[in-house]
């Protein structure tokens, strides 16, 4: 740290990089951009025009390793980063994780083990974590007065825009990606888990490819994640539109013992039981997909900072930690599961 300025080492420099983190780390006065990799040059020439202070580095270990950072921000491919978060924790650097956390369940555990060994701050920024008619939902949700939560409905319909061939290729692979519902209703799930006050306890899932596209993964998927007695969360992922359409089309609808709860989308939201409500309604600017980060890089130097104060790495955890990422991806696994043996995967399987 210097003076009151924390020090970030910044590893994948792609689209999330330059339209959220960028965006913050550039506009907080309490951090600063120290070193950047890609293995792309056109994205680190990218991330360099807007930050002309950071300097470039030769590898990850450069930043992973580098005594002077204090916080790590690996935005990569799931699929590839294990390895880099466990050498940060181990180096003492505190953690900015962009979800999915991992691709593989054994790799999300093998790095939650060690973000938790060395007791290092981790923030893992699902999207809609900061999305004012998310917050509004849950607080609706968990207050009481419409019962408990019996059902959570997401469905979502979109143009596969970042499945597109070239561009975004690891994103074309399930391998790499996961597919849909794994890289974009994840966002759905963490708030579905934060509805919910019971664990989930088991998954069903269906998906298919029906697009005449050459990608790898599904554009097409259903999932069911049950939540014992309490009820269950339902989501429908729709990528098989055209790219062009520009179509796009997302609601959520939580029903309760005694009411329902809707969000059309992250800036509004209402509910109704009899003939009672009440409506939420929020600014809905553009700005807002990437300010949301400025909360996720705030929160994160408070943990940090608390942890210190306290002679230690870390203090409180951040409000949307490794635990969350975590979460999520042992759900997603069992949902792999469901559709490779075609039936009803218990949590306990996986």
């Amino acid at each position: 740290m210097s003076g009151n300025v924390y020090r970030a080492g910044c590893i994948g420099l792609g689209n999330i990089f330059r339209d959220r983190h960028q965006v913050a780390l550039e506009a907080l006065p309490g951090w600063a951009i120290s070193k950047v990799y890609d293995v792309s040059a056109e994205a680190v020439a990218r991330a360099k025009e807007r930050s002309p202070g950071a300097a470039v580095a030769r590898s990850p270990e450069e930043i992973l390793d580098d005594p002077d950072i204090d916080a790590v921000v690996i935005c990569t491919p799931p699929h590839v980063r294990r390895d880099f978060v466990i050498r940060a924790a181990a180096n003492g650097k505190h953690l900015m994780l962009e979800k999915p956390i991992a691709r593989k369940l054994d790799d999300a555990r093998a790095m939650v083990a060690a973000i938790e060994k060395a007791g290092v701050a981790c923030f893992v920024p699902f999207t809609r974590t900061f999305w004012p008619g998310e917050r509004k939902c849950i607080e609706w949700a968990r207050s009481g007065r419409l019962g408990k939560p019996v059902s959570f409905v997401h469905n979502s319909i979109t143009p596969p825009y970042a499945y597109k061939e070239g561009e975004y290729a690891w994103m074309n692979d399930r391998d790499g990606s996961g597919g849909p519902m794994f890289d974009y209703s994840i966002h759905f799930l963490d708030f579905a888990l934060k509805v919910f006050e019971t664990p989930p306890t088991a998954v069903w899932r269906h998906s298919k490819h029906y697009s005449p596209r050459t990608i790898r993964c599904e554009d097409v998927c259903t999932m069911i994640v049950e939540f014992g007695d309490q009820g269950a969360a339902t989501f429908i992922k729709v990528s098989a539109v055209r790219p062009d359409a520009g179509f796009w089309h997302e609601t959520c609808h939580i029903t309760c013992e005694h009411g329902q709860i809707t969000m059309p989308n992250g800036y509004s939201a209402e509910w109704c039981m009899g003939g009672d409500g009440e409506k939420f309604a929020s600014e809905s600017k553009p700005e807002i997909w990437s300010k949301e980060r400025f909360g996720a890089f705030t929160e994160l130097a408070n943990c940090i900072r608390a942890g210190r104060e306290c002679g230690g790495s870390a203090g409180r955890p951040c409000s949307s930690n490794e635990r969350d990422g975590l979460r999520t991806i042992e759900v997603l696994e069992a949902g792999f599961r469901s559709e490779s043996l075609a039936r009803r995967v218990l949590l306990t399987e996986v």
